[in-house]
C-alpha cells in the first residue's frame, strides 16, 4: 500500500496579480435586483387597488374609456408605470379579450377600435421609456416582440422570373454562355456562319419540297380534267 501525496502541503500559492476578479452582474441581468424597502408592499397595494375597482361592462365603451382615464390618474398620482396587464385588470378584462378585439377576431367595430387603441397606448408608453432611458433596450425589445407584434426576423420574398427574359433568342443565349466560358470569338463567328448556312440550306430544301408538292397537285388536277 503506497502513501498518497500530501496535496495540501504541495499546493503552489497564486500571486495576487494573477487572480482575475469576477465581473459584477449588471442590474438589468439579475433575476431579482436589489429593491428599496417597501417596494413589494407598494406593488401589492397597487394590485389590490385595481382589483377593488370591479369590472366594467365590455359593451359600454364610454365606461371603459373612463376606467382607462382613472387608471392613468392613479398611475400619475402614485408615480407608477403603465403596463398592459395592469390596464386590463383596471377594466376587469383580460389579455385575450383586448387582443381579440384589436386583431378583429371578436367584438363589435367599436370594441375592435378600442382594443387597438389600448395596445397602441401601451406601446407608445414603452417606446417613450426606451427613448428616455427608463427601460433597457433588451427589456424594451422583449416587450415589443411579445405585446406589440414587432419582429426583427428578415422576410424573404421569392420572385418568379423567366430565366430567358433577358435573352432575345437562343442565339444570344448561346453566345452568352460561350463568352462566359472563354470560347474563342473567331470560332463563335465561324459557328454562326456555319449555322446560318445550314439554316439557309434547310429553308431552301423546304421551299423545294413545297414547290414539288404544289406542282404534283396541279398535275393531278390537269389529269383529272382530261376526258
Amino acid at each position: 500500500m503506497t502513501d498518497k501525496p500530501d496535496t495540501a502541503n504541495n499546493l503552489t500559492p497564486i500571486e495576487p496579480d494573477a487572480v482575475i476578479p469576477a465581473k459584477p452582474v449588471s442590474k438589468g441581468m439579475q433575476f431579482f435586483p436589489p429593491q428599496k424597502p417597501g417596494a413589494n408592499s407598494k406593488r401589492t397595494a397597487y394590485i389590490a387597488e385595481l382589483l377593488s375597482w370591479g369590472k366594467v361592462s365590455p359593451d359600454n365603451i364610454e365606461e371603459l374609456e373612463n376606467r382607462v382615464m382613472k387608471y392613468f390618474q392613479f398611475c400619475f398620482d402614485n408615480d407608477i408605470r403603465i403596463s398592459n396587464q395592469a390596464m386590463y385588470l383596471a377594466m376587469g378584462l383580460d389579455r385575450r379579450t383586448i387582443e381579440g378585439w384589436a386583431k378583429g377576431e371578436m367584438g363589435t367595430p367599436q370594441q375592435r377600435t378600442f382594443g387597438s387603441k389600448i395596445l397602441q397606448i401601451c406601446a407608445i408608453y414603452r417606446e417613450q421609456m426606451m427613448l428616455d432611458g427608463g427601460m433597457s433596450i433588451i427589456a424594451g425589445i422583449f416587450w415589443q416582440k411579445n405585446y406589440d407584434g414587432m419582429t426583427d426576423q428578415p422576410r424573404e420574398v421569392t420572385e418568379q422570373r423567366d430565366p430567358f427574359e433577358e435573352v432575345a433568342n437562343l442565339d444570344e443565349l448561346q453566345d452568352k454562355y460561350l463568352i462566359e466560358s472563354g470560347f474563342d470569338r473567331t470560332e463563335m463567328i465561324k459557328s454562326h456562319e456555319q449555322r446560318e448556312k445550314t439554316v439557309d440550306r434547310y429553308e431552301k430544301r423546304k421551299k423545294d419540297r413545297l414547290r414539288r408538292v404544289r406542282e404534283a397537285h396541279e398535275n393531278e388536277e390537269i389529269d383529272s380534267d382530261r376526258p
